[in-house]
Formats: structure tokens, sequence, C-alpha cells
């Protein structure tokens, strides 16, 4: 186990396996001494963990719940990576996150739910989870998910 698997676990976190491509893409691909994850989504153990807006309706996922969901789309991001170059101390810092939150048009909270993806921000001792980053808003998602995030 790497020190990053390590912080992670001190924070109650594990790095799961992989999640399968949902469509033609790779997960993560290496250019040069860069990897970037395409937008992973909150499975677990092959499903998703919950689908649906971001808000306060009936069938609508709480601003709570979808910060959770991002910081599992974070550690699958993590996992992506890990499958690529198998161990993560050599992960030297994030250089950006992206995320996209399908919310319900009266919802404004997105910069809160992708704060969930900020917590496994463990990569290097002292590092802190801030990043450059893109939060977008969007009206619809794949599959009715809440969020999706990408690593740089």
């Amino acid at each position: 186990m790497s020190a990053v698997e390590d912080r992670l676990a001190e924070l109650g976190l594990l790095v799961p396996e992989v999640a399968l491509p949902v469509a033609a893409y790779l997960p993560a691909v290496r250019d040069g001494n860069y990897i970037f994850t395409s937008g992973q989504l909150p499975m677990v153990s092959g499903a998703l963990a919950a689908t649906g807006k971001v808000g306060v309706g009936p069938g609508q996922v709480s601003a709570e719940d979808a910060e959770r969901l991002a910081q599992i789309c974070a550690l699958n991001a993590i996992a992506a990576v890990k499958a690529l170059i198998g161990d993560l101390d050599k992960v030297t810092r994030v250089v950006k996150v992206v995320g996209f939150v399908a919310s319900d048009p009266s919802f404004t909270g997105q910069p809160g739910v992708i704060n969930g993806a900020s917590t496994p921000g463990v990569f290097t001792p002292g590092m802190t989870s801030f990043w450059p980053g893109l939060i977008a808003g969007v009206v619809s998602a794949l599959a009715l998910i809440s969020s999706e995030i990408e690593m740089r």
C-alpha cells in the first residue's frame, strides 16, 4: 500500500478498483509526466451509487449526499490513476479538478458539492486540497447522475 493510500485510510477512505467505462473511452491516459482522467461517475461495485439532480424536491439528491457522491467520483479518478501507474506515491500533485453537477435550476450550491472531491487531496505530505478547478452546473447529465469529476 502506498503512503497516499495510507493517508486516505486515515480519513476512512479506500481506493476502489478502477470503474469500468460506461462508453468507448479510457479511464485515464498518460502524456509525458501528466495523467488525465476521464470524467468519473459515482460508481460503487459497478453500479451508480445514486441518481438524480441535486436539489430539495422529491426524487432529488440532497447537497450533502451529492458532496459524498463527488467524493466517490474523486476516489474513482484516483483509482484510474493507480490502474495506469501502479503506485500513487509517484503522483506529485493534482494540477486541476473539473466537476459537473447536474442540478435543479434553483440550486446554487455547486461549489459545495464539488468540495467533496477535495477531501482525497492527499498526494503529498502537507499538500492541501486546493487546486485550480472548474465547476459547472448542468441541466442534464449521463444517467441522471448528480456529479462527475475529472482530474489532471
